[in-house]
């Protein structure tokens, strides 16, 4: 049962980045693109920060006074079966996404992180990916860099 919803879980999320795309791809890309602009994000790493910009930008960012999660809920909750899944959906504004900025890595592979939306300083392990131009890192702490 657990592999079903699980399945189920990835369906949605699909379902969640095509919506958001959808119904309100002209928002989303002015959000992003300002912040591309603002971070001068390089070539290489330009799908990867748009595909985790999306996704804070679904939790956090309004829209008509809702987040994006917020409208997909209310327009397609009622699309899911099963009361695990639609119990389980309403959590996820609770999910905390984030594209960060390396202040700092210490020797021990210790990251400073700066979120680059809320400013917020974070302490991660990690070695993150290799290195681009303009210092940028590319990793699994979603997108960092300098």
């Amino acid at each position: 049962m657990e592999s079903l919803i699980e399945k189920e879980l990835m369906n949605v999320q699909v379902d969640l980045l095509k919506f958001a795309l959808e119904n309100y791809e002209e928002e989303v890309n002015e959000f992003i693109a300002d912040w591309i602009e603002d971070l001068d994000i390089p070539e290489e790493a330009l799908e990867m920060f748009y595909f985790f910009t999306l996704v804070w930008a679904i939790t956090d960012f309004e829209i008509y006074g809702k987040t994006i999660l917020e409208h997909f809920i209310d327009k397609k909750g009622s699309k899911w079966n099963r009361p695990r899944i639609r119990n389980i959906l309403p959590t996820w504004s609770q999910a905390k996404p984030s594209v960060a900025i390396i202040e700092e890595q210490d020797e021990n592979q210790l990251l400073t992180l700066k979120d680059i939306f809320t400013n917020e300083i974070k302490k991660s392990e990690g070695t993150g990916g290799p290195s681009g131009r303009n210092g940028w890192n590319c990793g699994w702490y979603s997108l960092a860099c300098r």
